[in-house]
């Protein structure tokens, strides 16, 4: 059955920053090209378009490090939620999904931890949740009665509903 996205949030892990306030703003991008691992910076760039409904939070200015080739010294949870719409695109053509690409509107310095990283716990997470098909109702309700006190044999009748558009017949067994 095919997947409908409800949701979907990347985590990544800021493992370094520098110089960097409230007034920063990262923007995430769908990557339109290929591009491989050596294609950074300014360097052969792939060509990307805007991601409708992913919100990245402005950076937080308390992960302030003077020097950048220190490590910090917690790594910073960064959230960037809304995208569900870039995922079931993925999902609904695989050949489409090149990544995405975060970029700043401004001089800001950070560093996220790669799927390489040493530390696992800091790598990124693509949270995704979602529903498959349509439910098929609520789950069989079976009901045993059991046989009347006066009774000289033992019957139990037995009935059940299997789906909310037709009951099940009942069945007698002694």
């Amino acid at each position: 059955a095919a997947a409908t996205v409800t949701s979907a949030k990347l985590t990544l892990y800021n493992i370094r920053a520098r110089g960097h306030n409230t007034n920063d703003v990262i923007v995430c991008q769908k990557v339109t090209s290929g591009w491989n691992n050596q294609q950074t910076w300014m360097m052969g760039v792939p060509t990307a378009v805007a991601a409708p409904g992913v919100v990245c939070p402005a950076p937080d200015a308390s992960v302030y490090q003077e020097d950048p080739a220190q490590p910090a010294a917690v790594s910073q949870a960064y959230a960037i939620t809304g995208m569900q719409g870039l995922v079931q695109g993925w999902m609904a053509s695989p050949g489409s999904n090149y990544g995405v690409m975060l970029s700043s509107t401004t001089d800001i310095n950070f560093r996220f931890a790669s799927s390489e990283y040493s530390t696992v716990s800091v790598r990124p997470e693509l949270e995704i949740t979602y529903t498959t098909g349509t439910p098929m109702g609520p789950p069989p309700t079976v009901t045993v009665t059991p046989p009347p006190a006066n009774a000289t044999s033992t019957p139990i009748t037995v009935t059940r509903t299997a789906s909310p558009s037709a009951a099940a017949t009942g069945r007698t067994a002694t």
